[in-house]
């Protein structure tokens, strides 16, 4: 089974979970190690030493530059993705993927490879809410 990293907030990974789909999916594939950023930094040189078969970065902007690995994939936030000259630099070999149309279409007007998918979790209903109040 191929080896792959999993770059991500521990905010959204743990607190939040707002990833764990993403990486939970991943885990029925991949053999999968989880990075946090600790002060919004990365261990590079450790990260390229172990020859992973990708890096998929959730949300973090990673400096994709200083990484090795051919197999780049960053997925970013609506509201935490800038297109800005030096970020758009370190893109130019990364996939994306987007789960929000506005970003995907302007990845592609950048000219970047993007994937567009759409995520739906399964409504989660609970017995003891009163069903007659319209605000709780």
């Amino acid at each position: 089974m191929n080896k792959i990293l999993f770059l991500n907030y521990e905010f959204n990974f743990n607190k939040t979970g707002s990833s764990r789909f993403f990486y939970d999916f991943l885990c029925q594939h991949y053999e999968v190690d989880v990075i946090f950023p600790v002060n919004d930094q990365i261990p590079y040189e450790e990260i390229n030493s172990k020859n992973y078969f990708g890096i998929i970065s959730f949300y973090y902007q990673a400096d994709f530059s200083k990484l090795t690995c051919k197999n780049l994939i960053y997925v970013p936030m609506y509201d935490g993705f800038v297109f800005c000259r030096e970020k758009m630099k370190q893109l130019k070999n990364v996939k994306l993927i987007n789960f929000c149309k506005y970003l995907h279409k302007q990845s592609l007007a950048f000219g970047f490879k993007s994937f567009y998918l759409k995520y739906y979790p399964e409504p989660q209903f609970k017995e003891d809410i009163k069903r007659d109040k319209l605000f709780y």
